[in-house]
């Protein structure tokens, strides 16, 4: 009985573990994915290191669910930069953002994604390769 017991216990935890394993990593709780998380107005709320420059205060990255996405520079620009309409792209496994521009595409490294912030590896002039947040 002892031996029956164990195999049950086993094939339990065995079950478990599969059905843990089998969730994609996209998928962050319930119906919510990554994909679906990006979608909405997201503003620069601090850069990792570094003070947050006023000309980006006011920008607002605006990401639609049909892919496609628009940037809002506001009223002061820190490099001449317009505002900007493409197409955006979430990888896979949630761990690459791409966006293009007509027919330049830039890939950003996706450090973390809720659903009140988005946290992207991206090179914003002088300052280099950096953590971007934005809420």
């Amino acid at each position: 009985m002892k031996k029956f017991y164990y195999l049950f216990m086993l094939a339990l935890v065995a079950t478990f573990a599969l059905t843990l394993s089998s969730c994609s990593e996209e998928e962050v709780e319930g119906n919510i994915t990554k994909a679906t998380m990006i979608v909405k107005n997201w503003e620069y709320s601090s850069i990792q290191g570094h003070e947050l420059p006023d000309c980006l205060k006011d920008d607002v990255y605006n990401f639609k669910s049909d892919g496609t996405f628009s940037i809002n520079v506001g009223t002061s620009t820190c490099f001449g930069e317009t505002n900007q309409e493409g197409n955006w792209q979430l990888s896979t496994d949630g761990k690459q953002l791409s966006l293009k521009v007509g027919a330049i595409t830039t890939n950003y490294e996706v450090v973390d994604i809720a659903l009140d912030k988005l946290v992207l590896k991206m090179t914003i002039g002088d300052m280099g390769l950096v953590e971007v947040t934005f809420k």
